[in-house]
């Protein structure tokens, strides 16, 4: 059984694998989003070898909302997608930080996973309102679950989390 403590050991490791996930997504994108006019070519060629192949499926592939939602991305211009991504890998640190910060039982990683995980509740809330599915329920309990506990040490400030 869990000892009370050990709980914010549970939450600093899914804070962590969040943290290197973002982390990696943030990193490659940015790596990618410097090869955009090269993935619009490649775009581009691939659509007009299917017309050559076969005009049928070359019309139905144009008019997809899948391929014309894929066109939109490609023609967001560079600096959009390098905006983006940084944002992207300056969360992914954040992330980070809150991990290191409830690994060493700080109370500064209490109060910042606290934080950052009030700031996605309201967008939570908006997409179990605008379109309800089973894991987004899931992932919003788990993430009252959380800020219940982290709230507790936060107002209690128990002797669990060491003040720095």
């Amino acid at each position: 059984m869990l000892k009370k403590f050990e709980f914010i050991y549970l939450i600093a490791l899914e804070r962590l694998v969040r943290a290197l996930l973002t982390l990696y997504f943030g990193i490659q994108g940015l790596i990618y989003s410097t090869n955009r006019n090269f993935i619009a070519e490649e775009f581009n060629l691939l659509v007009k070898e299917f017309s050559v192949i076969n005009q049928s499926i070359s019309n139905l592939l144009l008019h997809s909302q899948f391929i014309n939602l894929l066109y939109k991305f490609i023609k967001i211009p560079s600096w959009e997608w390098v905006t983006i991504f940084i944002l992207i890998t300056i969360y992914g640190f954040i992330v980070l930080l809150e991990s290191l910060g409830l690994f060493l039982k700080k109370h500064w990683g209490v109060l910042l996973t606290f934080c950052s995980t009030t700031l996605w509740i309201p967008i939570e809330i908006y997409e179990i309102v605008k379109n309800i599915q089973i894991w987004k329920v899931i992932v919003f309990v788990i993430n009252l679950i959380i800020l219940t506990y982290l709230a507790r040490i936060v107002v209690l400030r128990k002797n669990v989390v060491k003040l720095t």
